[in-house]
């Protein structure tokens, strides 16, 4: 008895060990992807109009398929008028994933409160990626220690899935 709760503590820091390393991983490439966001808000902040060739020299230089696992691209997120949501719907991939958002706001406008922020908004950056890409190979642990499943949903279900590290 005492010998399998050895075993167990073992296996239990073992596990702990992995998850907290994968967490880690985790944590940091989220955060490259936000530094990543700051910097186009700073692009957004130094410029009086941020040009399409503009935006494209600085995601180019971002070199995003070799820093930034899984994303797709960046971009800015802009109202849409009401009534117009539909031909907007009908552009956006059907890739399961994340979007993450930083938002930009007038220069010369406090943000201090919620009523600030909202009046000062000027729009967001954002960076959608994919879950396989940004969730596979976190860790060499990952293919050899243990598999992870991402659902979108408290439904586990092929509908619902982003990232499957034992695949389909």
């Amino acid at each position: 008895m005492l010998r399998r709760s050895q075993v167990d503590i073992r296996n239990n820091a073992a596990f702990k060990s992995i998850a907290d390393a994968n967490l880690e991983a985790l944590r940091v490439r989220i955060q490259s992807y936000s530094h990543s966001l700051e910097g186009a808000v700073g692009l957004i902040a130094a410029s009086d109009n941020v040009t399409l060739a503009d935006w494209r020299h600085y995601t180019k230089a971002l070199d995003i398929e070799t820093t930034l696992p899984g994303i797709r691209g960046m971009g800015l997120a802009i109202a849409v008028p009401w009534g117009a949501e539909e031909p907007f719907l009908d552009d956006h991939d059907d890739q399961p994933g994340f979007l993450l958002f930083r938002p930009y706001y007038a220069a010369d406008m406090p943000i201090d409160t919620v009523e600030q922020r909202l009046a000062a908004s000027k729009g967001w950056v954002l960076a959608p990626f994919i879950g396989e890409h940004f969730l596979e190979e976190l860790t060499l642990d990952q293919k050899t220690q243990f598999h992870v499943a991402v659902f979108d949903s408290n439904i586990i279900n092929t509908n619902t899935l982003i990232y499957n590290s034992e695949g389909d």
